[in-house]
């Protein structure tokens, strides 16, 4: 009840979602593992949540650059059902998107990685942890598309 989601996350999900029933159907799958970056993350949490709600068995979630995906009530909502680790790259933009002015807040658990990628904070698990990606006002593009020391847009 009151979980909203940003819409144009929640349309890129329903255009993926019949494909990937039909595929979990076709092999039988037991525990379904999700993940994601950018974009992807966003439609990761979305496809968890309702694979979970189906009735799917649903592993840690990992995912990478992840945009807040819905309002408070979304995000406790997630966190009750799915056990997922957002991970965030230092000055990462895409992390502070939507902004929380909106309503949008993240869900659980943030792992911070810093800007080398040598070493890494689990963060409060409030999913807005001040600490964390919160601290950051220095915001990069460079850094959302470097992952643990991987250009993610040359991977893709």
């Amino acid at each position: 009840s009151g979980c909203e989601v940003h819409s144009g996350f929640y349309d890129s999900f329903n255009s993926l979602q019949p494909q990937v029933l039909n595929a979990l159907n076709n092999i039988g799958a037991g525990e379904v593992m999700v993940t994601g970056h950018s974009l992807g993350a966003a439609i990761a949490a979305l496809s968890a949540w309702d694979l979970a709600n189906r009735g799917y068995t649903v592993g840690p979630v990992y995912t990478f650059g992840q945009p807040r995906v819905g309002n408070d009530a979304f995000s406790e909502n997630y966190d009750q059902t799915i056990q997922e680790y957002r991970v965030t790259h230092w000055d990462d933009i895409v992390p502070h998107l939507p902004p929380e002015l909106l309503g949008f807040h993240h869900v659980a658990t943030e792992v911070w990685y810093n800007s080398a990628s040598t070493s890494y904070q689990v963060c409060d698990g409030s999913g807005e942890d001040s600490s964390c990606s919160d601290s950051r006002i220095d915001l990069s593009v460079d850094d959302h598309l470097h992952y643990l020391n991987v250009a993610i847009s040359e991977s893709c």
